[in-house]
């Protein structure tokens, strides 16, 4: 370490108990960090609060209602199912995605033989992710 970085930081040896033997673990003690405790001491107002939770149901029901939309096609309702998954707020629509599954599953006999590899395969895979049987031999 070069001598001004090693003035910044202090390494002292702490005893620390582990069962029955005693090892010492070096305590670093670092610099103050530039931005002070600004972030630890943040919080919102009420009014800005409910703004932003106003805000969230309006797009939790907007996302519910193109999930309805996109039951009607299918090969729109599982790349939506999917997208909703990878953006990680499936979780707010599971009915929603529980019964567009459900339809998939009870109309896959009827996929058509001409679909690509990627719907069949997206198709499979939500199926099975969600517990369904769906035997490999899909097509």
């Amino acid at each position: 370490m070069s001598p001004e970085i090693s003035s910044m930081y202090s390494l002292t040896p702490v005893p620390v108990a582990k069962s029955e033997e005693e090892f010492t673990r070096h305590v670093v003690n670092y610099p103050p960090d530039i931005w002070g405790d600004r972030f630890f001491n943040y919080t919102l107002d009420d009014e800005t609060t409910q703004a932003m939770k106003k805000e969230v149901e309006m797009l939790k029901e907007q996302v519910r209602e193109e999930l309805l939309v996109t039951l009607i096609d299918p090969l729109q309702c599982p790349i939506y199912v999917d997208k909703l998954e990878l953006l990680g707020v499936a979780y707010h629509f599971n009915n929603e995605i529980e019964d567009a599954l459900r339809r998939i599953d009870k109309n896959h006999h009827s996929w058509d033989k001409e679909d690509s590899l990627y719907f069949t395969s997206l198709r499979f895979r939500l199926l099975r992710q969600h517990g369904f049987y769906i035997s490999c031999g899909i097509c």
